[in-house]
């Protein structure tokens, strides 16, 4: 008797370990499919690289150039008294990102919003889009200068627009 009872704690004991195990390892390749993510190659399309390229060499060290920047990391939103005005006010801006950041180099002010336009930015939800960004940069004082995809840019021309644009700003 005293025989066949040890059994049959061992079985008992064998068992719970295995099914520890099992659960264990679902918990495991739940755990790993949750965060199943990759890098990407670049945070810019090849389109944006060329012209973030060019865009470096034509403001050398002026200005910082940064790309894919959330909106809400340039704009703030005033102390709002009234909650549900304040969430709408964030909720306009918290998942937008703009292409282009020209800063002040030591202070990190921004200073101009560069969009480039492709014919996606002929769509009515974006144009929308485009619209608030335009208004809502400029009411807090950052310039705003959409630049067409092209295979070449004319630095000269792309130079003019942005000392032309920083300038109706209030960055300087």
């Amino acid at each position: 008797m005293i025989l066949s009872n040890s059994w049959l704690w061992l079985g008992l004991i064998l068992v719970a370990f295995v099914l520890l195990k099992v659960i264990g390892s679902i918990l495991e390749k739940k755990k790993k499919q949750d965060f199943s993510y990759l890098k990407k190659d670049s945070l810019l399309t090849e389109a944006e690289k060329s012209f973030y390229t060019v865009l470096r060499e034509v403001v050398g060290e002026k200005y910082l150039v940064c790309p894919q920047v959330s909106l809400s990391a340039i704009l703030s939103i005033p102390d709002e008294r009234d909650r549900g005005r304040y969430a709408v006010s964030r909720n306009k801006i918290q998942s937008k990102y703009v292409d282009f950041l020209l800063c002040e180099p030591e202070s990190l002010k921004p200073l101009l919003v560069i969009e480039l336009n492709d014919s996606s930015h002929d769509q009515a939800k974006r144009i929308r889009r485009d619209d608030f960004l335009v208004r809502a940069l400029e009411g807090a004082g950052v310039a705003f200068f959409p630049v067409v995809i092209a295979s070449r840019y004319d630095r000269e021309d792309l130079e003019r627009g942005i000392a032309e644009k920083v300038g109706q700003g209030h960055g300087e």
